[in-house]
């Protein structure tokens, strides 16, 4: 969603909270058990958690700021749920309401455009198999909610599907008789393949052959260069990093150049055609 969206629906549940603030504050007892009232609360906690909280996480908004929030409007439905104190209800609005301008409507107005470009990376879908399109249509779904490392491990998956079917194509005894091969190569370009293979279905393939080796196969049998090899390991190990816990954060910058190199030397690579 766009900015503009969010920010309008935050000023909704802005003129909400002080909405009811004004009806509570209205209210000549000291326990809320008007209906009306605790209906008009879990309608601002609803606002937020339906209308803010799947979209605004694109933008440069704290994960702290948003854990806060988050806990106060769950206390709004907490406190509705049942007979509560007046100054309870005012006492979370007002915690709500002092500084949402600051954390939230000036942080979003001056945050930089969504955490992807969403239809930049969506291009990677031009020449994707209907199979390889599930996984990358989810893939894109993490990248638009900011899962960056879950979107890159899904997007390797489909590229790493393509790679296994180009094997199948070229049959798994030729396959086999390589990797012999290729164990006995003394050059340092081939050194990390070091295993002799007898597979003989994909389910095998899958199961048996790592991503590593199957790049390196590639090469060999000139379906990819060497310099596309190369880029293709930088995006392993990315894959890998986004896998395992570290230090290493994926960047947005990361993400677009991730997609563009399996758009380009996998998808869009007539040699990867299947």
């Amino acid at each position: 969603m766009s900015k503009e969206y969010l920010f309008n629906e935050l000023g909704n549940i802005l003129s909400n909270l002080r909405g009811l603030r004004r009806n509570i504050n209205n209210l000549n007892v000291n326990r809320i058990s008007r209906n009306e009232i605790r209906e008009q609360t879990r309608t601002c906690a609803q606002m937020w958690f339906e209308n803010i909280i799947p979209y605004i996480n694109r933008y440069d908004i704290s994960s702290e700021i948003l854990k806060k929030y988050n806990a106060l409007f769950r206390e709004l439905i907490k406190i509705s749920l049942v007979k509560t104190r007046k100054n309870k209800y005012l006492k979370t609005i007002d915690e709500i309401t002092q500084n949402i301008n600051d954390e939230l409507f000036t942080t979003l107005l001056t945050s930089n455009n969504s955490i992807v470009n969403i239809d930049s990376i969506q291009q990677i879908l031009e020449n994707a198999s209907s199979l390889e399109k599930d996984y990358l249509e989810e893939a894109i779904g993490c990248a638009q909610n900011n899962f960056l490392r879950a979107s890159i491990v899904l997007a390797w998956n489909s590229a790493a599907y393509r790679m296994r079917k180009i094997v199948e194509l070229n049959g798994f005894e030729k396959f086999n008789q390589d990797s012999e091969i290729l164990t006995k190569r003394k050059d340092r370009r081939y050194r990390g393949f070091d295993r002799k293979y007898q597979i003989s279905s994909y389910n095998e393939l899958n199961r048996i052959v790592p991503d590593n080796h199957l790049l390196l196969m590639l090469e060999y049998w000139g379906i990819i260069d060497s310099n596309q090899c190369d880029r293709l390991f930088t995006c392993y190990t990315v894959r890998c990093n986004s896998a395992h816990p570290g230090q290493a954060r994926i960047s947005r910058q990361n993400l677009a150049s991730f997609y563009s190199d399996l758009k380009m030397m996998i998808f869009d690579n007539p040699t990867c055609r299947i």
